[in-house]
């Protein structure tokens, strides 16, 4: 392992390169990691930003001042016609659960996907990489970015932003996913808002559950990042966010509280990353449900056996036909 970053200071990850697959499996196993209040995103490209699929398809577009209003119209075309595909909707109200269904079924969201498992992130990073691409495991304190989103809001002059702060800061299990509260974060959406707001909308980032589970969030142990401003880009408002001094460092300047990592996997060791997920259980067929996962999940072991196994060194048992 190299350390390429230091301590995460002015919002930016404390990166860690890794070119041995055992030394990167021991690190997202090790103590650092395992509390519950981490989550992760694994990106086929180490390159790559935090960038939601929405930030993206504006981009696309050249249109990246467009973001707002091209979200508030897929969310009100969307609404309009999911009736006539379904029959299970969300109220009409809840917009979180209308903007997770909308990016489950392929439309451009704000909501980023993460997941509880550092596993899961890796999977699908090492799964979709290039061969001679780095991937990325992106690692945030959940808790932490929460505690300071809410002195983002805490320091706003609508009474709304002043007390969902408030009450995050008094109570770190503060849900968020009530409907009026998480439309008061986002300052509803376009111009029949559920919720009218006093000037621009905060930047700051939180991770949230919907009550309503997929299959495939129930697998993949899903959640979400979302910005509460779309004024600027996912990446600015996260910056902003981890910037802010952590609680206590006044006392001791000293410490500096670890919020962010980004892990770098070199080239050489994805595929043995990926052979050892697979041992864990963790392919397509698990966490993709339906014929797609497995068919998918037979190309991963392809993609395993071809550089893994040496030519005349099988056979593999882990991954022999002969014992299927």
């Amino acid at each position: 392992m190299v350390e390429v970053g230091s301590d995460s200071l002015g919002g930016l990850p404390e990166e860690k390169a890794f070119y041995d697959a055992q030394e990167f499996v021991a690190f997202i196993a090790s103590g650092l990691l395992r509390s519950s209040r981490w989550v992760f995103r694994g990106q086929p490209n180490a390159g790559w930003k935090l960038q939601p699929s929405l930030e993206r398809f504006a981009s696309e577009l050249a249109q990246p001042r467009m973001v707002a209003s091209i979200e508030g119209h897929h969310l009100h075309e969307f609404r309009r016609r999911a009736r006539y595909y379904t029959e299970i909707v969300p109220e009409h109200g809840n917009l979180l659960e209308w903007l997770a269904l909308m990016r489950h079924h392929g439309s451009p969201s704000r909501l980023l996907d993460f997941s509880k498992s550092p596993y899961v992130a890796a999977f699908f990073a090492t799964a979709e990489a290039g061969r001679n691409d780095a991937v990325a495991i992106w690692a945030i304190d959940a808790r932490a970015l929460k505690r300071r989103s809410a002195q983002v809001l805490s320091r706003e002059l609508c009474i709304d932003y002043v007390e969902i702060g408030k009450r995050c800061l008094a109570d770190p299990t503060f849900p968020l996913t009530e409907p009026k509260t998480f439309s008061s974060l986002i300052g509803g959406l376009g111009p029949k808002a559920l919720v009218a707001r006093m000037g621009p909308i905060p930047r700051a980032v939180f991770a949230i559950e919907p009550h309503s589970m997929n299959e495939r969030m129930l697998l993949q142990q899903g959640l979400f990042l979302f910005p509460t401003s779309l004024e600027c880009s996912f990446h600015e408002s996260l910056q902003s966010v981890l910037a802010l001094p952590s609680e206590g460092a006044g006392a001791d300047p000293s410490r500096t509280e670890r919020v962010f990592y980004k892990l770098v996997l070199q080239p050489s060791a994805h595929p043995h990353v990926l052979r050892e997920l697979h041992r864990m259980g963790l392919n397509y067929a698990t966490l993709t449900p339906g014929l797609d996962g497995l068919g998918r999940s037979l190309a991963t072991v392809s993609k395993i056996r071809a550089t893994c196994i040496p030519p005349g060194l099988g056979p593999d048992w882990d991954f022999d036909t002969a014992c299927e």
